[in-house]
C-alpha cells in the first residue's frame, strides 16, 4: 500500500491512465508451497470458468464456527499456515483459498477486484457444499486488502458474522490519504468500497485495528465500526498494521475466536 503514493505521482506526471494493478495487488515474486500441519487439509477450489485455486482448511470441532480468511495484498497461502494453527488451537475451524492470480493460483488469471470476488464466491460454495459448513457457522475474516473481499461477501448475504482486521474504508480513500494533493481516487480501477457497503451488512461485525497502524489509519477502522448496524470497534494499543497475530496475538486471537463463537 505504501507504494501507492509513488505510483500515483508517476501516473499523473506521465499520462491520465488507470493506476497499475500491480500496486493494489503486489503479488509476492517468490511462490512458496504451504506446509501441511497436523489436522490441516489441502483442497482445490474450481471457479465458475474452470480455473482452479488451492485452499487449506483446519476443520472445526463439532458445532464450532469456521473462519474464512482473506489475506493482505502482499501475502500468499503459505503465509497463513501459522494463523490456521493458531485458530485451530483456539477451538475454531479455519479455511482459506488463494486469490486468483497469486502464488500457486497464478494460472487462474490476473488479480482484480472482480476476480477476487469470483474466487471468494467459489471458495464459500466449496466450504458449504464439499466441507459441509453451514452459512450460520461461517465467519468471514479479512485483513487489510482482504477486508474489502470479506465486506463484499457479507454485503451479498454470505456468512453469519464478519471480522475486519486493519481495514480501509476504500482504496480511493487510501489514495487520497497518501497523496491528498493529487486526484488518486480517479485513477483507481479496483475500489473495494467497504464503507458504502456497510448498510447492506446485517450480521454482527467486529472491527479490530492497531492504534499505531502507520499504513491504514485507525480512523478508517473506527468509521467502519460505526457504519455497520451491528458493528463493534476494538482498538489494539501499540499495534501496527501487520503485527496483530504476532506481537499481539495473545489478545487478538481469543477476541476473534470468542466473537466467532457468538460470545461478543
Amino acid at each position: 500500500m505504501l507504494l501507492l503514493a509513488l505510483t500515483v505521482l508517476v501516473v499523473v506526471a506521465g499520462a491520465a491512465c488507470a493506476l497499475p494493478r500491480a500496486v493494489v495487488f503486489p503479488v509476492p515474486p517468490v511462490v512458496r508451497e504451504p506446509g501441511l500441519s497436523p489436522g490441516s487439509r489441502r483442497h482445490v477450489v474450481r471457479l465458475a470458468d474452470g480455473a482452479e485455486v488451492p485452499a487449506l482448511s483446519w476443520p472445526a470441532p463439532e458445532g464450532a464456527p469456521t473462519l474464512v480468511y482473506y489475506h493482505g495484498n502482499g501475502e500468499q497461502l503459505a503465509d497463513l499456515v501459522p494463523l490456521g494453527e493458531l485458530f485451530h488451537g483456539a477451538g475454531v475451524g479455519f479455511f482459506t483459498a488463494e486469490y486468483p492470480g497469486y502464488a500457486l493460483a497464478r494460472g487462474a488469471g490476473g488479480p482484480s477486484e472482480a476476480r477476487l470476488y469470483e474466487g471468494a464466491e467459489a471458495a464459500l460454495g466449496f466450504l458449504r457444499e464439499r466441507l459441509g459448513v453451514p452459512e450460520a457457522r461461517t465467519v468471514l475474516v479479512g485483513h487489510s486488502l482482504g477486508s474489502g473481499v470479506a465486506t463484499e461477501m457479507a454485503a451479498r448475504g454470505r456468512g453469519g458474522r464478519l471480522v475486519l482486521l486493519s481495514p480501509f474504508t476504500s482504496i480511493g480513500d487510501m489514495a487520497e490519504h497518501l497523496v491528498p494533493w493529487l486526484p488518486g481516487r480517479h485513477l483507481i480501477r479496483d475500489r473495494f468500497e467497504s464503507l458504502s457497503k456497510a448498510g447492506r451488512v446485517r450480521v454482527p461485525v467486529l472491527v479490530v485495528h492497531g492504534e499505531g497502524d502507520a499504513i491504514v489509519p485507525v480512523e478508517m477502522g473506527r468509521r467502519l465500526g460505526a457504519a455497520f448496524a451491528r458493528g463493534r470497534f476494538v482498538g489494539v494499543r501499540a499495534a501496527g498494521h501487520n503485527d496483530l497475530f504476532s506481537e499481539h496475538r495473545a489478545a487478538v486471537v481469543p477476541l476473534v475466536a470468542a466473537f466467532a463463537r457468538g460470545e461478543g
